[in-house]
């Protein structure tokens, strides 16, 4: 069986650009800012902020395409000059900084910058945590999404780092004012040390420890299912695939297409190793079903077809992969290791609608 690994290095390019300095850690937005009176700048960047505040929120990823297009953007480039234009506290500005490093993710290294400024900059904001329901909001989507963006360029330093800034800082609220803390954090810490994993090349007490992290995600109903299908990959990995068929069968997620796919992909797996080629091949095509056409589940019910002296059909299923071409399918194993990247769409929704209070 042909099983492509995702690639992990393309996500990781600028892996080496993201310091958590001692000042980006400081929660606190920059001084300054353009007074009332001041000219309007013809600088790009101003030009592009000032379409975007004026509604149109799908300009920056039409204005950046390429890395020619960042640079001519010139934009503040290093935190001290981003936190002097951010100046005091706006929303608008906040969500087009996070904007702006979606949009620059695969082109600069400045989109590290960009998430890590606007970190200080939404936690630096006047109202504390608790007393203002419209800022408590916007904050939780803007750390919904930056956290999804490290995760879609497989940062796992920089996700670490991130999410111990975000327990310290809801759990330094009294829980009586305090809003909820985001219930995907213990499987964000999971997917993260699972990410370090894949970069070291998977070594076994790596994916062992990866079992703990899962675990306690496992106890939270938003993210049990999620966490189970990751234990079971990790168990599988390990090669203790009666564990990983324990774990995989108490996942039973609904609604989401792509963790429905990585169950059925992941078990059948897990049962051809065990033997269970039957058993394996049901779980491959309910994998088409919930997928059609993906690649690693099609090529993996082929080789399964083979082993059980089913010739014609396997050549069958080897055919539907390849008269598919990727740009129609995207198979859902390529983009397993990036994690809640997935949901970027839905969440940058999400802090749009929570821009004007």
């Amino acid at each position: 069986m042909v099983w492509v690994e995702p690639d992990v290095t393309r996500f990781s390019r600028w892996s080496g650009a993201f310091v958590l300095t001692s000042a980006v850690l400081v929660a606190g937005p920059g001084a300054g800012g353009v007074g009332a009176q001041a000219p309007v700048s013809k600088a790009p960047f101003d030009r592009l902020f000032r379409e975007y505040a004026a509604g149109d929120r799908d300009v920056v990823k039409r204005t950046l395409r390429t890395g020619r297009d960042v640079r001519a953007l010139q934009a503040p480039m290093d935190d001290k000059k981003l936190r002097r234009w951010l100046g005091p506290w706006d929303r608008t500005k906040a969500a087009f900084l996070l904007e702006l490093a979606d949009a620059e993710a695969e082109l600069s290294a400045h989109h590290m910058t960009a998430i890590a400024t606007g970190r200080a900059y939404v936690m630096g904001r006047p109202a504390p945590l608790g007393q203002n329901a419209g800022d408590d909001a916007f904050e939780a989507a803007w750390h919904r999404m930056a956290v999804g963006l490290l995760q879609d360029g497989i940062y796992p330093q920089a996700q670490a780092a991130y999410l111990d800034t975000l327990e310290r800082r809801y759990g330094s609220v009294p829980t009586s004012f305090a809003p909820r803390l985001d219930p995907r954090l213990a499987l964000e810490h999971g997917i993260a040390e699972e990410q370090r994993c894949a970069l070291a090349g998977n070594p076994p007490a790596c994916l062992r420890a990866l079992i703990p992290r899962f675990a306690g995600a496992a106890l939270v109903p938003e993210t049990a299912d999620e966490a189970n299908i990751r234990a079971a990959w990790a168990h599988y990995q390990l090669k203790s695939y009666a564990l990983a068929l324990e774990s995989i069968d108490r996942a039973c997620p609904v609604g989401d297409s792509d963790l429905i796919y990585w169950m059925h992909l992941f078990r059948g797996r897990i049962l051809d190793s065990l033997g269970r080629l039957d058993d394996a091949e049901r779980e491959y095509r309910r994998a088409l079903e919930a997928q059609p056409y993906a690649q690693s589940a099609g090529v993996a019910l082929a080789a399964t077809l083979f082993k059980l002296s089913r010739p014609d059909e396997a050549v069958n299923a080897a055919r539907a992969v390849r008269l598919v071409s990727g740009d129609v399918v995207v198979d859902p194993w390529w983009t397993y290791l990036r994690g809640d990247a997935r949901f970027i769409p839905e969440w940058r929704a999400s802090l749009r609608a929570r821009i004007n209070p």
